[in-house]
């Protein structure tokens, strides 16, 4: 038999966990908040730190926003055979995507970076991107970058709900199982 001290803790850390799995708000969005991202660069083996994206510029919930950013590589004169590229992380940083070509080394310049965003409820539940570029490459830099961002929902159901409820009566089993034993 566990000490009574030892018992009341793990009491409280089986309730807190059940607390935070069955009430997950964490990262609860209202249908247009702005989404918090931010980037990175990366050309000639030099890579940037993160910095936050112009609040214009970020994506809104559940909305589906055109906009553009000015590339880094405006800021100095790029050549065709350089290679650019956009690391970004979205959400507080919940989600970090691959890099991304914007310049690919051999002239050829992104015209538009498409994240689609999948979401639920009030949650992102996942961000993708890709790059599009128009029928006639982009031969020269280009002097903005547009973004387009997609939203999807994701129809909630009621399987998430069920799993916390059976966790939930899992967990009260569990509980009136250890008093039933303290008090025997």
């Amino acid at each position: 038999m566990l000490p009574m001290s030892s018992m009341s803790s793990t009491m409280v850390m089986i309730l807190l966990t059940l607390t935070a799995t069955t009430f997950h708000t964490a990262h609860a969005y209202s249908h247009d908040d702005p989404v918090s991202m931010v980037v990175r660069t990366s050309s000639r083996g030099v890579t940037s730190g993160w910095a936050d994206v112009r609040r214009s510029s970020l994506p809104r919930f559940g909305r589906n926003t055109k906009t553009d950013i000015v590339p880094d590589f405006q800021k100095e004169m790029m050549t065709t055979d350089a290679a650019f590229k956009l690391k970004f992380s979205m959400s507080d940083r919940r989600f970090l995507l691959p890099w991304t070509d914007i310049a690919d080394g051999s002239g050829m310049f992104a015209e538009t970076i498409v994240f689609d965003m999948k979401y639920m409820g009030n949650d992102v539940r996942s961000v993708h991107v890709r790059v599009e570029r128009s029928e006639e490459a982009l031969k020269t830099p280009p002097s903005r970058i547009f973004i387009r961002y997609e939203w999807h929902e994701i129809p909630s159901t009621d399987e998430e709900m069920g799993l916390r409820v059976v966790f939930a009566a899992s967990v009260i089993f569990a509980l009136a199982g250890v008093l039933v034993t303290m008090c025997l």
